[in-house]
């Protein structure tokens, strides 16, 4: 997740963050999710470039009502959480792999006392 993009979450969730701020916030996950776009999601490549062209352009407008000073303090906390959620991340593929290889060998052995194959 981009640190820009955290951080803005993190100003969402504040007390003092301009109400203006959350509205287009709102609005903006609203135009993401809903099915109906100016350009619909069917087509292929220009019904996703749409939704994150107009999501972008709608945080960057969001972001300009949030005080500097809060913008400041939430882009310090998304540096942090940045790298606790990447972190986790990192733990959550390694036991997925461990968790894959697992499998694999279960299988190979099931396999091989079911069908003496090997």
């Amino acid at each position: 997740m981009n640190r820009g993009n955290l951080a803005m979450i993190l100003a969402y969730t504040r007390q003092d963050t301009p109400f203006t701020a959350k509205l287009i916030g709102i609005a903006t996950l609203v135009y993401i999710f809903m099915p109906i776009d100016i350009i619909p999601d069917v087509i292929p490549l220009a019904g996703w470039l749409d939704d994150i062209l107009i999501g972008y352009q709608l945080t960057n407008w969001a972001q300009s009502f949030v005080p500097e000073p809060i913008m400041d303090e939430c882009r310090a906390e998304a540096r942090i959480k940045a790298k606790q959620i990447r972190n986790w991340l990192i733990g959550l593929a390694t036991v997925f792999v461990v968790f894959a290889i697992i499998m694999m060998f279960l299988l190979w052995k099931l396999a091989e006392w079911f069908f003496g194959l090997f």
